[in-house]
């Protein structure tokens, strides 16, 4: 399922990110789920945003946010579309839903 982000979506942490993605899919989640970072794809202007938020607003230097996204971030591997430059793949197995 591919869905369309805004910017205001994706500069938030990642499991601010992650939420926002399973609420507008209409994923039911609670504060038990839990996301694999791996069964999502996302665009790299969505990667660029959640980012920059970790950059200015939690101050971390660029390789903590290098480590953080490569540990528990999604993947930017979906084509960038000018038209739509925030979006997200979300594949089988995101979400385990309690």
């Amino acid at each position: 399922m591919t869905i369309v982000l805004t910017k205001e979506d994706c500069h938030c942490g990642l499991v601010e990110f992650y939420e926002n993605v399973a609420r507008k899919a209409g994923i039911n989640f609670d504060d038990r789920s839990k996301f694999d970072c791996g069964r999502l794809l996302v665009t790299k202007r969505a990667q660029f945003e959640v980012k920059s938020y970790y950059h200015n607003e939690e101050q971390m230097s660029e390789e903590d946010i290098g480590i953080a996204l490569a540990q528990y971030g999604p993947k930017a591997a979906l084509p960038v579309n000018p038209e739509t430059p925030y979006m997200a793949e979300i594949q089988d197995g995101f979400c385990d839903g309690h």
